[in-house]
């Protein structure tokens, strides 16, 4: 696998180092990445119910009946994987993130520098993700990383025998843009300013909007 990156976590451990490696994309692989997400309440899509839908999602036959790969995976160490998969080249993915620990707090820092990095290599216009509300954890960590809820669907997200909505989210190019030029730009004066702040109740919303950050930025300056 070629690693991407690697990212400092603050994590309840302490600083843990985080590596980002590209993963191949095999029928082994993805029969395996489906047997651990599928202990989860993760909303992939309406259409996927099984192993077959979900490697589907990702490698599929083309005209010629060649197979042609319609997503794409990242393995974050032995925790979990981020993946992209709805792909429009140019225009649009949609973003899914998945720790096997079912921990997202110290890690929402390597997801922005992972969007960063999607966002460069592919030219994506938006990245959209969608988070049910009966995983309202989830939906705490996808707003610290900066993504923007742009609705909610009513309804139409089956679990546990009911019908929940499932609320829309989406961040733009120039959005992850500028937080890497905002948050590389800060100075160990600002560093220093953002944690009095917050030790005198500023909220990380607060600091986010001064700094023109998300808030994660402002949890991982604050914790670390």
């Amino acid at each position: 696998m070629g690693v991407i990156m690697e990212v400092d976590c603050p994590e309840p451990e302490g600083l843990v180092t985080r590596t980002v490696s590209f993963s191949p994309l095999s029928m082994e692989k993805l029969r395996g990445f489906w047997n651990e997400l599928s202990k989860f309440p993760t909303l992939f899509n309406r259409q996927i119910n099984s192993a077959e839908d979900f490697i589907t999602s990702f490698i599929s036959e083309d005209s010629n009946g060649k197979p042609k790969a319609n997503g794409l995976i990242w393995e974050v160490d032995d925790v979990g994987i981020l993946y992209l998969t709805d792909i429009y080249p140019v225009f649009q993915a949609t973003g899914h993130f998945t720790f096997w620990d079912g921990r997202f707090r110290g890690r929402e820092l390597l997801i922005l520098k992972m969007l960063e990095h999607v966002f460069s290599e592919f030219g994506f216009h938006r990245i959209v993700t969608e988070v049910p509300f009966y995983t309202q954890p989830t939906m705490g960590a996808v707003e610290r990383i900066g993504f923007v809820r742009e609705g909610r669907y009513r309804k139409i997200a089956r679990y546990k025998d009911d019908w929940w909505d499932v609320a829309a989210y989406s961040m733009l190019r120039e959005e992850s843009k500028a937080f890497a030029k905002n948050y590389d730009g800060l100075t160990q004066e600002d560093i220093d300013q953002i944690r009095t702040k917050y030790a005198d109740r500023w909220t990380y919303k607060q600091l986010a909007t001064k700094y023109g950050l998300a808030k994660a930025h402002i949890a991982f300056i604050v914790q670390s």
